[in-house]
């Protein structure tokens, strides 16, 4: 049953998974009727599911009528494995040649958090004019992400400095903001 199951769910397309749909599945499958089905098996299966990370509650969901140990739905947890080599795929690809990706290829979970930014210094990497004016750092910043302090900033510089790119390629120069005394 559980091999029934797990191939049941990773055919599915939707993200959630509906116990009672499981259900009428391996009834199709197996030609039972109701009550030749085994519901503690059943539920013994999804339990064992969720506890391995493949499924997880939809804890909004009320129990499942036949089993109150389980939940009427289930959501898919999608693997990082399966995607990594997409991931890696889209990062070699889908950036300008300027940026060196080498360090994000051994890093995924980084890519994914800095991968907005990532796509706007690519994009003014691509769309940049041979007489781009040169900018503060703060508003090039703020143009290309929206936060003038990010890319002065200790994340922004690893960024750049992960991906090779200087401020001279993001035609920008760093300025220092003014230091006042007050009495």
């Amino acid at each position: 049953m559980r091999k029934t199951i797990e191939q049941y769910i990773s055919t599915l397309k939707k993200v959630t998974v509906d116990v009672f749909e499981v259900e009428t599945f391996l009834k199709k499958q197996e030609q039972l009727q109701r009550d030749m089905l085994d519901y503690k098996e059943l539920a013994n299966v999804i339990l064992e599911l969720s506890e391995e990370g493949i499924i997880i509650p939809v804890r909004s969901s009320k129990p499942y009528a036949m089993d109150e140990r389980i939940f009427n739905r289930y959501k898919k947890v999608r693997k990082l494995e399966d995607d990594e080599d997409l991931l890696k795929n889209e990062m070699l690809t889908a950036f300008n040649r300027r940026m060196s990706m080498v360090i994000y290829l051994k890093k995924v979970q980084q890519y994914l958090k800095d991968k907005e930014i990532l796509l706007a210094i690519s994009d003014f990497l691509q769309n940049q004019m041979q007489d781009e004016p040169f900018v503060s750092v703060n508003e090039r910043s703020y143009q290309l992400i929206g936060n003038e302090k990010l890319l002065f900033s200790e994340k922004g510089s690893k960024i750049l400095k992960n991906i090779g790119v200087t401020y001279e390629d993001l035609c920008c120069y760093q300025t220092y903001e003014p230091f006042f005394i007050t009495k």
